[in-house]
Protein backbone atom coordinates (compact mmCIF):
# COMPACT_ATOMS: atom_id res chain seq x y z
CA UNK A 1 0.00 0.00 0.00
CA UNK A 2 1.42 3.36 -0.93
CA UNK A 3 1.20 6.43 1.30
CA UNK A 4 -1.37 9.08 0.46
CA UNK A 5 -0.28 12.70 0.56
CA UNK A 6 -2.60 15.27 2.18
CA UNK A 7 -3.87 16.31 -1.26
CA UNK A 8 -2.80 13.57 -3.66
CA UNK A 9 -3.13 13.79 -7.39
CA UNK A 10 -6.62 12.80 -8.39
CA UNK A 11 -6.88 9.17 -9.32
CA UNK A 12 -10.40 8.95 -10.56
CA UNK A 13 -13.09 6.51 -11.50
CA UNK A 14 -15.85 9.07 -11.69
CA UNK A 15 -18.95 7.73 -13.32
CA UNK A 16 -22.36 6.92 -11.90
CA UNK A 17 -21.87 3.46 -10.43
CA UNK A 18 -24.22 0.56 -10.10
CA UNK A 19 -24.58 -0.42 -6.50
CA UNK A 20 -23.76 -4.09 -6.09
CA UNK A 21 -25.73 -5.35 -3.15
CA UNK A 22 -23.69 -7.91 -1.28
CA UNK A 23 -26.59 -8.96 0.89
CA UNK A 24 -28.78 -11.98 0.35
CA UNK A 25 -32.27 -12.60 1.74
CA UNK A 26 -31.74 -12.87 5.49
CA UNK A 27 -34.00 -12.67 8.50
CA UNK A 28 -31.39 -11.73 11.11
CA UNK A 29 -29.67 -8.40 11.70
CA UNK A 30 -26.22 -9.95 12.03
CA UNK A 31 -23.67 -9.04 9.41
CA UNK A 32 -22.52 -12.14 7.59
CA UNK A 33 -19.26 -12.84 5.80
CA UNK A 34 -20.91 -12.24 2.41
CA UNK A 35 -21.71 -8.67 3.45
CA UNK A 36 -18.14 -7.62 4.27
CA UNK A 37 -16.83 -5.03 1.82
CA UNK A 38 -13.35 -6.39 1.44
CA UNK A 39 -11.44 -8.56 -0.96
CA UNK A 40 -7.87 -9.71 -1.48
CA UNK A 41 -7.69 -7.41 -4.53
CA UNK A 42 -9.32 -4.22 -3.23
CA UNK A 43 -10.14 -2.30 -0.07
CA UNK A 44 -12.07 0.84 0.86
CA UNK A 45 -9.64 3.40 2.32
CA UNK A 46 -11.78 6.54 2.53
CA UNK A 47 -15.47 7.42 2.60
CA UNK A 48 -16.34 10.96 1.46
CA UNK A 49 -19.86 12.10 2.34
CA UNK A 50 -22.08 14.61 0.55
CA UNK A 51 -21.31 17.16 3.27
CA UNK A 52 -17.58 16.91 2.48
CA UNK A 53 -16.64 14.88 5.56
CA UNK A 54 -13.86 12.34 4.98
CA UNK A 55 -13.70 9.14 7.00
CA UNK A 56 -10.07 8.12 6.58
CA UNK A 57 -9.34 4.49 7.46
CA UNK A 58 -5.73 4.79 6.27
CA UNK A 59 -4.63 6.86 9.23
CA UNK A 60 -5.31 4.03 11.70
CA UNK A 61 -2.82 1.31 12.52
CA UNK A 62 -5.21 -1.62 12.16
CA UNK A 63 -7.33 -2.48 9.13
CA UNK A 64 -11.03 -1.71 9.70
CA UNK A 65 -13.91 -4.13 9.30
CA UNK A 66 -16.34 -2.68 6.75
CA UNK A 67 -19.69 -4.13 5.70
CA UNK A 68 -22.87 -3.15 3.91
CA UNK A 69 -26.35 -3.94 5.22
CA UNK A 70 -29.80 -2.31 5.16
CA UNK A 71 -28.63 0.71 3.11
CA UNK A 72 -25.77 1.52 5.51
CA UNK A 73 -22.01 1.10 5.33
CA UNK A 74 -21.02 -0.14 8.78
CA UNK A 75 -17.43 0.05 9.99
CA UNK A 76 -15.45 -0.99 13.06
CA UNK A 77 -11.91 0.33 13.59
CA UNK A 78 -9.75 -1.41 16.23
CA UNK A 79 -7.41 1.09 17.90
CA UNK A 80 -3.86 0.58 19.11
CA UNK A 81 -2.63 1.84 22.48
CA UNK A 82 -1.71 5.33 21.24
CA UNK A 83 -4.99 5.75 19.35
CA UNK A 84 -6.96 4.62 22.40
CA UNK A 85 -5.79 7.53 24.58
CA UNK A 86 -8.80 9.60 23.54
CA UNK A 87 -11.04 6.58 23.12
CA UNK A 88 -10.79 4.17 26.10
CA UNK A 89 -13.17 1.68 24.46
CA UNK A 90 -10.36 0.75 22.08
CA UNK A 91 -12.64 0.78 19.07
CA UNK A 92 -14.49 3.18 16.77
CA UNK A 93 -17.81 1.88 15.52
CA UNK A 94 -20.19 3.82 13.27
CA UNK A 95 -22.18 3.71 10.03
CA UNK A 96 -22.97 5.90 7.02
CA UNK A 97 -26.21 5.90 5.05
CA UNK A 98 -25.45 4.87 1.48
CA UNK A 99 -27.52 7.81 0.20
CA UNK A 100 -25.15 10.22 1.97
CA UNK A 101 -22.02 8.85 0.27
CA UNK A 102 -20.45 11.17 -2.31
CA UNK A 103 -17.56 8.86 -3.22
CA UNK A 104 -15.29 6.11 -1.98
CA UNK A 105 -11.50 5.98 -2.25
CA UNK A 106 -10.60 2.38 -3.02
CA UNK A 107 -7.21 0.73 -3.39
CA UNK A 108 -6.67 -2.11 -5.80
CA UNK A 109 -3.73 -4.40 -5.07
CA UNK A 110 -1.61 -6.43 -7.48
CA UNK A 111 1.84 -7.92 -7.72
CA UNK A 112 2.84 -5.01 -9.93
CA UNK A 113 1.85 -2.09 -7.74
CA UNK A 114 -0.88 -0.45 -5.74
CA UNK A 115 -3.52 1.61 -7.52
CA UNK A 116 -5.82 4.12 -5.85
CA UNK A 117 -9.24 4.84 -7.35
CA UNK A 118 -12.02 7.23 -6.49
CA UNK A 119 -15.46 5.70 -6.95
CA UNK A 120 -18.23 8.21 -7.55
CA UNK A 121 -21.36 7.35 -5.62
CA UNK A 122 -21.69 4.32 -3.39
CA UNK A 123 -19.93 0.98 -3.34
CA UNK A 124 -20.13 -0.68 -6.69
CA UNK A 125 -18.89 -2.11 -9.93
CA UNK A 126 -15.51 -3.12 -8.52
CA UNK A 127 -15.49 -6.02 -10.93
CA UNK A 128 -15.89 -3.74 -13.96
CA UNK A 129 -13.34 -1.07 -13.03
CA UNK A 130 -10.70 -2.18 -15.50
CA UNK A 131 -13.15 -3.85 -17.88
CA UNK A 132 -14.96 -0.55 -18.41
CA UNK A 133 -11.88 1.63 -18.74
CA UNK A 134 -10.82 2.16 -22.34
CA UNK A 135 -7.89 4.53 -22.62
CA UNK A 136 -4.14 4.98 -22.38
CA UNK A 137 -1.21 3.28 -20.64
CA UNK A 138 -0.39 3.47 -16.94
CA UNK A 139 2.80 5.04 -15.56
CA UNK A 140 4.04 3.92 -12.15
CA UNK A 141 6.65 5.82 -10.10
CA UNK A 142 9.13 4.19 -7.71
CA UNK A 143 9.09 6.01 -4.37
CA UNK A 144 12.02 4.09 -2.88
CA UNK A 145 9.85 1.24 -1.61
CA UNK A 146 7.27 0.43 -4.25
CA UNK A 147 5.79 1.45 -7.58
CA UNK A 148 2.78 3.77 -7.36
CA UNK A 149 0.25 4.55 -10.10
CA UNK A 150 1.17 8.11 -11.09
CA UNK A 151 0.23 8.87 -14.69
CA UNK A 152 -2.11 8.08 -17.57
CA UNK A 153 -0.85 9.77 -20.74
CA UNK A 154 -2.30 10.55 -24.19
CA UNK A 155 -5.92 9.72 -23.40
CA UNK A 156 -8.23 9.90 -26.42
CA UNK A 157 -5.45 9.27 -28.97
CA UNK A 158 -7.19 6.18 -30.40
CA UNK A 159 -5.27 5.98 -33.68
CA UNK A 160 -1.91 7.07 -35.09
CA UNK A 161 -3.33 10.19 -36.74
CA UNK A 162 -4.41 11.39 -33.28
CA UNK A 163 -1.01 10.66 -31.69
CA UNK A 164 -0.05 13.35 -29.21
CA UNK A 165 2.42 14.33 -26.52
CA UNK A 166 1.29 14.44 -22.91
CA UNK A 167 2.88 15.42 -19.60
CA UNK A 168 2.25 13.46 -16.40
CA UNK A 169 3.20 14.90 -13.02
CA UNK A 170 5.13 12.18 -11.16
CA UNK A 171 4.48 13.35 -7.63
CA UNK A 172 5.48 10.03 -6.04
CA UNK A 173 8.78 9.62 -7.92
CA UNK A 174 11.82 9.73 -5.63
CA UNK A 175 15.52 9.51 -6.37
CA UNK A 176 17.00 6.14 -5.39
CA UNK A 177 20.77 5.65 -5.53
CA UNK A 178 21.10 8.48 -8.02
CA UNK A 179 18.35 7.14 -10.29
CA UNK A 180 14.69 7.66 -11.03
CA UNK A 181 12.72 4.51 -11.85
CA UNK A 182 9.33 4.21 -13.52
CA UNK A 183 7.19 1.50 -15.10
CA UNK A 184 5.07 1.77 -18.23
CA UNK A 185 2.32 -0.84 -18.25
CA UNK A 186 -0.64 -1.92 -20.37
CA UNK A 187 -3.51 -2.70 -17.99
CA UNK A 188 -6.47 -2.77 -20.42
CA UNK A 189 -7.69 -4.50 -23.58
CA UNK A 190 -5.86 -2.45 -26.19
CA UNK A 191 -2.55 -2.22 -28.01
CA UNK A 192 -0.45 0.74 -26.90
CA UNK A 193 2.12 2.45 -29.12
CA UNK A 194 4.63 4.66 -27.30
CA UNK A 195 6.88 6.66 -29.62
CA UNK A 196 8.80 8.60 -26.98
CA UNK A 197 9.08 8.56 -23.20
CA UNK A 198 11.40 10.97 -21.42
CA UNK A 199 11.69 12.30 -17.91
CA UNK A 200 11.52 16.08 -17.55
CA UNK A 201 13.28 17.52 -14.51
CA UNK A 202 11.91 21.01 -13.90
CA UNK A 203 13.79 23.13 -11.37
CA UNK A 204 11.88 26.25 -10.33
CA UNK A 205 12.21 29.02 -7.79
CA UNK A 206 11.08 28.25 -4.26
CA UNK A 207 7.51 29.20 -3.36
CA UNK A 208 6.40 28.62 -6.93
CA UNK A 209 4.76 25.69 -8.70
CA UNK A 210 5.01 24.65 -12.35
CA UNK A 211 2.11 23.41 -14.46
CA UNK A 212 2.13 22.54 -18.18
CA UNK A 213 -0.15 24.12 -20.75
CA UNK A 214 -1.24 22.50 -24.04
CA UNK A 215 1.59 24.07 -26.06
CA UNK A 216 4.54 22.28 -24.41
CA UNK A 217 5.21 25.20 -22.06
CA UNK A 218 5.61 25.08 -18.30
CA UNK A 219 4.12 28.07 -16.52
CA UNK A 220 4.96 29.15 -12.99
CA UNK A 221 2.28 29.77 -10.38
CA UNK A 222 3.04 32.01 -7.45
CA UNK A 223 -0.20 33.48 -6.15
CA UNK A 224 -3.15 31.34 -7.21
CA UNK A 225 -6.56 32.76 -6.33
CA UNK A 226 -9.59 30.54 -5.74
CA UNK A 227 -13.06 31.35 -7.08
CA UNK A 228 -15.09 33.61 -4.83
CA UNK A 229 -18.32 32.16 -6.23
CA UNK A 230 -19.27 28.95 -8.05
CA UNK A 231 -22.76 27.84 -9.04
CA UNK A 232 -24.52 25.45 -11.41
CA UNK A 233 -27.38 25.99 -13.86
CA UNK A 234 -29.92 25.75 -11.04
CA UNK A 235 -28.15 28.48 -9.07
CA UNK A 236 -26.95 26.03 -6.41
CA UNK A 237 -23.68 26.89 -4.67
CA UNK A 238 -21.02 24.32 -5.69
CA UNK A 239 -17.95 26.15 -4.40
CA UNK A 240 -17.22 23.45 -1.79
CA UNK A 241 -16.50 20.98 -4.62
CA UNK A 242 -14.10 23.22 -6.55
CA UNK A 243 -12.06 25.28 -4.08
CA UNK A 244 -9.65 22.52 -2.99
CA UNK A 245 -7.48 20.01 -4.80
CA UNK A 246 -8.98 17.07 -2.91
CA UNK A 247 -11.29 14.04 -3.17
CA UNK A 248 -14.49 16.10 -3.05
CA UNK A 249 -15.45 16.60 -6.70
CA UNK A 250 -18.33 17.91 -8.77
CA UNK A 251 -19.85 15.72 -11.47
CA UNK A 252 -23.10 15.36 -13.40
CA UNK A 253 -26.10 13.63 -11.91
CA UNK A 254 -26.06 10.98 -14.62
CA UNK A 255 -29.05 8.88 -13.54
CA UNK A 256 -31.61 10.82 -15.54
CA UNK A 257 -34.43 9.45 -17.71
CA UNK A 258 -34.11 9.94 -21.44
CA UNK A 259 -36.84 12.60 -21.45
CA UNK A 260 -35.21 15.83 -20.30
CA UNK A 261 -35.06 19.48 -21.30
CA UNK A 262 -31.30 19.81 -21.61
CA UNK A 263 -28.33 17.49 -21.94
CA UNK A 264 -25.86 20.02 -20.55
CA UNK A 265 -24.85 21.26 -17.15
CA UNK A 266 -23.53 24.77 -16.57
CA UNK A 267 -20.79 25.89 -14.19
CA UNK A 268 -20.38 29.60 -13.41
CA UNK A 269 -17.14 30.73 -11.75
CA UNK A 270 -16.27 34.19 -10.46
CA UNK A 271 -12.66 35.12 -9.64
CA UNK A 272 -11.08 38.33 -8.35
CA UNK A 273 -9.32 40.38 -11.04
CA UNK A 274 -6.95 43.33 -10.85
CA UNK A 275 -8.59 46.20 -12.74
CA UNK A 276 -5.68 46.58 -15.18
CA UNK A 277 -5.03 42.85 -15.80
CA UNK A 278 -4.85 41.95 -19.50
CA UNK A 279 -4.06 38.22 -19.21
CA UNK A 280 -4.50 35.48 -16.64
CA UNK A 281 -3.31 31.94 -16.07
CA UNK A 282 -6.45 29.81 -15.69
CA UNK A 283 -5.61 26.71 -13.63
CA UNK A 284 -7.81 23.63 -13.47
CA UNK A 285 -7.94 19.96 -12.54
CA UNK A 286 -10.63 18.50 -14.78
CA UNK A 287 -11.12 15.02 -16.20
CA UNK A 288 -13.08 12.65 -18.40
CA UNK A 289 -15.41 10.30 -16.55
CA UNK A 290 -14.88 6.57 -16.75
CA UNK A 291 -18.10 6.36 -18.73
CA UNK A 292 -16.77 9.00 -21.12
CA UNK A 293 -13.75 6.77 -21.66
CA UNK A 294 -16.08 3.82 -22.28
CA UNK A 295 -17.97 5.82 -24.91
CA UNK A 296 -14.77 6.12 -26.96
CA UNK A 297 -14.93 2.37 -27.42
CA UNK A 298 -18.68 2.20 -27.96
CA UNK A 299 -18.72 4.86 -30.66
CA UNK A 300 -15.67 3.31 -32.35
CA UNK A 301 -17.45 -0.07 -32.32
CA UNK A 302 -20.25 1.49 -34.36
CA UNK A 303 -17.80 1.74 -37.27
CA UNK A 304 -17.39 -2.06 -37.32
CA UNK A 305 -15.50 -3.28 -40.38
CA UNK A 306 -15.04 0.32 -41.57
CA UNK A 307 -13.11 1.53 -38.53
CA UNK A 308 -9.69 1.27 -40.20
CA UNK A 309 -10.96 3.28 -43.16
CA UNK A 310 -12.19 5.95 -40.78
CA UNK A 311 -8.84 6.09 -38.97
CA UNK A 312 -7.09 6.48 -42.34
CA UNK A 313 -9.52 9.18 -43.46
CA UNK A 314 -8.29 11.39 -40.62
CA UNK A 315 -5.07 11.88 -42.60
CA UNK A 316 -7.18 14.16 -44.80
CA UNK A 317 -6.91 17.66 -43.25
CA UNK A 318 -10.53 18.41 -44.19
CA UNK A 319 -11.85 15.30 -42.41
CA UNK A 320 -9.67 15.98 -39.38
CA UNK A 321 -10.92 19.58 -39.21
CA UNK A 322 -14.50 18.26 -39.34
CA UNK A 323 -13.72 16.04 -36.34
CA UNK A 324 -12.29 19.07 -34.52
CA UNK A 325 -15.42 21.09 -35.30
CA UNK A 326 -17.59 18.23 -34.00
CA UNK A 327 -15.54 18.10 -30.78
CA UNK A 328 -16.02 21.82 -30.22
CA UNK A 329 -19.74 21.56 -30.97
CA UNK A 330 -20.42 18.64 -28.66
CA UNK A 331 -17.72 19.31 -25.99
CA UNK A 332 -17.64 15.68 -24.86
CA UNK A 333 -13.82 15.53 -24.93
CA UNK A 334 -12.92 19.19 -25.48
CA UNK A 335 -14.57 21.82 -23.29
CA UNK A 336 -14.82 25.50 -24.18
CA UNK A 337 -13.81 28.14 -21.62
CA UNK A 338 -16.23 31.05 -21.98
CA UNK A 339 -15.38 34.44 -20.47
CA UNK A 340 -17.98 37.13 -19.83
CA UNK A 341 -17.17 40.32 -21.73
CA UNK A 342 -19.80 42.94 -21.07
CA UNK A 343 -23.08 41.06 -21.50
CA UNK A 344 -21.66 38.42 -23.86
CA UNK A 345 -19.92 35.09 -23.32
CA UNK A 346 -16.84 34.72 -25.54
CA UNK A 347 -14.83 31.50 -25.92
CA UNK A 348 -11.23 32.22 -24.88
CA UNK A 349 -9.73 28.75 -24.46
CA UNK A 350 -10.20 24.98 -24.65
CA UNK A 351 -9.83 22.28 -21.96
CA UNK A 352 -8.85 18.77 -23.09
CA UNK A 353 -10.26 15.68 -21.42
CA UNK A 354 -7.89 13.54 -19.37
CA UNK A 355 -7.91 10.42 -17.26
CA UNK A 356 -10.25 8.81 -16.37
CA UNK A 357 -8.18 7.23 -13.61
CA UNK A 358 -5.78 10.13 -13.17
CA UNK A 359 -6.46 13.75 -14.01
CA UNK A 360 -3.67 16.29 -14.34
CA UNK A 361 -3.56 19.93 -13.33
CA UNK A 362 -3.27 22.13 -16.42
CA UNK A 363 -3.12 25.85 -17.16
CA UNK A 364 -4.15 27.96 -20.14
CA UNK A 365 -3.41 31.66 -20.64
CA UNK A 366 -6.52 33.74 -21.32
CA UNK A 367 -6.52 37.15 -22.98
CA UNK A 368 -8.79 39.29 -20.78
CA UNK A 369 -7.79 42.72 -22.09
CA UNK A 370 -11.45 43.30 -23.01
CA UNK A 371 -12.79 42.37 -19.54
CA UNK A 372 -13.57 45.38 -17.38
CA UNK A 373 -14.00 45.63 -13.62
CA UNK A 374 -12.69 43.71 -10.62
CA UNK A 375 -14.26 40.32 -11.37
CA UNK A 376 -13.52 37.62 -13.94
CA UNK A 377 -16.56 35.48 -14.81
CA UNK A 378 -16.08 32.11 -16.53
CA UNK A 379 -18.76 29.71 -17.79
CA UNK A 380 -18.39 26.02 -18.70
CA UNK A 381 -21.23 23.99 -20.25
CA UNK A 382 -20.24 20.30 -19.97
CA UNK A 383 -22.49 17.64 -21.53
CA UNK A 384 -24.08 15.27 -19.03
CA UNK A 385 -21.92 12.37 -17.90
CA UNK A 386 -18.61 13.17 -19.62
CA UNK A 387 -16.72 15.46 -17.20
CA UNK A 388 -15.55 15.65 -13.60
CA UNK A 389 -14.38 18.88 -11.92
CA UNK A 390 -12.01 19.05 -8.98
CA UNK A 391 -10.30 22.42 -8.77
CA UNK A 392 -10.13 25.88 -10.37
CA UNK A 393 -7.91 28.90 -9.73
CA UNK A 394 -6.44 31.92 -11.50
CA UNK A 395 -2.95 33.36 -11.24
CA UNK A 396 -1.85 36.83 -12.37
CA UNK A 397 1.83 36.47 -11.39
CA UNK A 398 4.71 36.92 -13.82
CA UNK A 399 6.61 33.97 -15.23
CA UNK A 400 9.57 33.03 -13.02
CA UNK A 401 12.88 31.39 -13.85
CA UNK A 402 12.77 27.65 -14.55
CA UNK A 403 15.34 25.14 -15.80
CA UNK A 404 14.14 22.07 -17.72
CA UNK A 405 16.40 19.03 -18.12
CA UNK A 406 15.12 16.39 -20.54
CA UNK A 407 16.38 12.90 -19.74
CA UNK A 408 16.44 9.85 -21.98
CA UNK A 409 16.26 6.50 -20.20
CA UNK A 410 19.77 5.16 -19.74
CA UNK A 411 18.51 1.65 -19.05
CA UNK A 412 15.30 0.14 -20.37
CA UNK A 413 14.18 -3.45 -19.99
CA UNK A 414 10.86 -4.71 -21.27
CA UNK A 415 9.09 -7.76 -19.89
CA UNK A 416 10.77 -9.84 -22.63
CA UNK A 417 14.21 -8.42 -21.72
CA UNK A 418 14.61 -6.59 -25.02
CA UNK A 419 16.56 -3.34 -24.93
CA UNK A 420 14.33 -0.58 -26.25
CA UNK A 421 16.16 2.61 -25.26
CA UNK A 422 16.38 3.83 -28.85
CA UNK A 423 12.67 3.25 -29.48
CA UNK A 424 11.73 5.68 -26.72
CA UNK A 425 14.42 8.32 -27.26
CA UNK A 426 12.71 10.41 -29.96
CA UNK A 427 9.48 10.94 -31.90
CA UNK A 428 10.23 8.98 -35.07
CA UNK A 429 7.26 6.59 -35.46
CA UNK A 430 9.36 3.67 -34.22
CA UNK A 431 7.18 2.48 -31.38
CA UNK A 432 7.51 0.45 -28.26
CA UNK A 433 4.39 -1.68 -28.68
CA UNK A 434 2.43 -3.22 -25.82
CA UNK A 435 -0.30 -5.46 -27.32
CA UNK A 436 -0.89 -7.62 -24.27
CA UNK A 437 -2.61 -6.72 -21.03
CA UNK A 438 -0.06 -6.90 -18.21
CA UNK A 439 2.93 -6.15 -20.46
CA UNK A 440 5.31 -3.67 -18.88
CA UNK A 441 8.63 -1.93 -19.35
CA UNK A 442 11.09 -0.78 -16.66
CA UNK A 443 12.85 2.52 -17.20
CA UNK A 444 15.74 4.11 -15.32
CA UNK A 445 16.98 7.70 -15.57
CA UNK A 446 20.16 9.17 -14.13
CA UNK A 447 19.19 11.96 -11.73
CA UNK A 448 20.91 15.33 -12.36
CA UNK A 449 22.30 17.33 -9.47
CA UNK A 450 19.88 19.64 -7.70
CA UNK A 451 20.13 23.41 -8.13
CA UNK A 452 20.76 25.39 -4.98
CA UNK A 453 17.79 27.55 -4.04
CA UNK A 454 15.40 25.77 -6.40
CA UNK A 455 12.63 23.23 -5.92
CA UNK A 456 12.25 20.28 -8.29
CA UNK A 457 9.17 18.85 -10.01
CA UNK A 458 9.23 15.75 -12.23
CA UNK A 459 7.12 15.00 -15.30
CA UNK A 460 6.93 12.11 -17.74
CA UNK A 461 6.86 13.35 -21.34
CA UNK A 462 5.08 10.68 -23.35
CA UNK A 463 4.15 10.61 -27.04
CA UNK A 464 1.97 7.89 -28.48
CA UNK A 465 -1.45 6.47 -29.21
CA UNK A 466 -3.44 3.31 -28.55
CA UNK A 467 -5.64 0.95 -30.54
CA UNK A 468 -8.74 -0.27 -28.69
CA UNK A 469 -9.41 -3.94 -29.43
CA UNK A 470 -12.70 -3.94 -31.35
CA UNK A 471 -14.80 -6.44 -33.27
CA UNK A 472 -13.98 -5.37 -36.82
CA UNK A 473 -16.05 -8.12 -38.45
CA UNK A 474 -19.48 -6.51 -37.97
CA UNK A 475 -20.97 -4.01 -40.45
CA UNK A 476 -20.84 -0.31 -39.61
CA UNK A 477 -23.97 1.23 -38.10
CA UNK A 478 -24.23 4.32 -40.30
CA UNK A 479 -27.72 5.18 -39.07
CA UNK A 480 -26.44 5.97 -35.57
CA UNK A 481 -23.12 7.34 -36.81
CA UNK A 482 -24.90 9.88 -39.02
CA UNK A 483 -27.10 11.00 -36.12
CA UNK A 484 -24.01 11.44 -33.94
CA UNK A 485 -22.28 13.41 -36.69
CA UNK A 486 -25.10 15.69 -37.79
CA UNK A 487 -27.61 15.97 -34.93
CA UNK A 488 -26.28 18.32 -32.23
CA UNK A 489 -26.49 16.73 -28.79
CA UNK A 490 -27.34 13.24 -30.04
CA UNK A 491 -24.04 11.81 -28.77
CA UNK A 492 -25.09 12.63 -25.19
CA UNK A 493 -28.59 11.15 -25.65
CA UNK A 494 -27.03 8.02 -27.14
CA UNK A 495 -24.49 7.86 -24.32
CA UNK A 496 -27.23 8.10 -21.71
CA UNK A 497 -29.29 5.35 -23.35
CA UNK A 498 -26.20 3.14 -23.51
CA UNK A 499 -25.50 3.84 -19.86
CA UNK A 500 -29.04 2.97 -18.75
CA UNK A 501 -28.91 -0.28 -20.75
CA UNK A 502 -25.54 -1.10 -19.20
CA UNK A 503 -27.02 -0.57 -15.73
CA UNK A 504 -29.81 -3.03 -16.50
CA UNK A 505 -27.31 -5.60 -17.78
CA UNK A 506 -25.17 -5.31 -14.65
CA UNK A 507 -28.22 -5.48 -12.38
CA UNK A 508 -29.55 -8.59 -14.12
CA UNK A 509 -26.13 -10.22 -13.87
CA UNK A 510 -25.99 -9.54 -10.14
CA UNK A 511 -29.53 -10.83 -9.63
Amino acid sequence: MFPIQPYPKRILLLFALIFLSLTACKTTTEITKEEYLEDTDWRIEKIITDSGKTIDFEKYHFKPIIAYKDSFIHYVIPLNKKESIDNPSGVIEDSVNINDVHSLYVKKFSALATTGCLLGGAVGAIAVIVATKESCPFIYSFDGKQYIFDGEPYGGAICEVLKRTDYSLLEHLKQTNGKYKILLSNQVDETQYTDELKLLVVDHEKNTAVVPDYNDNFLTLENSLLPIRASDQKGDDILKFLEKDDLFLWKSDFDYPLERQTWRDSIYLTFPKPVNATSVKFVFDVGTTLWGSQMLKRTSELRGNKVKEWYSSLNNPMIKSQLEAWNLREEVYKLKVNVKVGERWITKGIILGGGPFITEKRVITLNISDVKGENLDIMLTPPIGFWTFNYFAVDYSKQRQIYITELNPNAVKSSNDKEITELLSSVDSRYYIEPVKGQQVNLEFKAPETRKGFDRTLFAKTTGYYDIHLDKSVPANFAILNKIAFEPGYIVKYSNSQYLNWKKEIASTQN
